[in-house]
């Protein structure tokens, strides 16, 4: 003889609302994370600003001039002799490698233009001198 069971027997389901929130959540966590990957080589200097701007956010060396006429090479304090050297090597290692100066604002002309004569020197020509865009037409 059959018995009756008084519970209804329920098939299991799966239920999206509870894995849909799960993947938003997965989803939102690999953006943040991926966010602060971004790598800052320089060091923070005040720099000037400029209508003609561009972020190129491709594999680069910072070299960091401060106000006080300090050399930073991707946040390495350097000489100029050193900052030479190591631009040489720059040059043997890689056929073009891209170079971005931040110069503070208040830097010395001769100090910015020894960097750029280095850069040159040791035969790098694609060199990008770091800005920020302009912010209601005043520099």
């Amino acid at each position: 003889m059959k018995l009756s069971n008084p519970v209804p027997v329920r098939k299991a389901r799966i239920e999206l609302i509870p894995l849909i929130d799960v993947m938003f959540f997965l989803l939102a966590s690999f953006i943040f994370v991926s966010l602060s990957m971004v790598q800052q080589k320089g060091i923070k200097v005040d720099v000037p600003k400029a209508a003609t701007g561009d972020s190129n956010r491709k594999e680069y060396s910072a070299i960091s001039v401060t106000a006080a006429g300090k050399l930073f090479l991707d946040k390495r304090p350097v000489t100029l002799e050193e900052l030479q050297a190591a631009l040489l090597q720059m040059a043997r290692r890689s056929d073009e490698p891209r170079l971005s100066i931040s110069a503070d604002r208040q830097a010395r002309h001769g100090d910015v233009v020894a960097v750029l004569d280095a850069t040159r020197q040791a035969g790098l020509s694609k060199v990008a001198f770091e800005t920020r865009p302009l912010e209601g037409g005043k520099p």
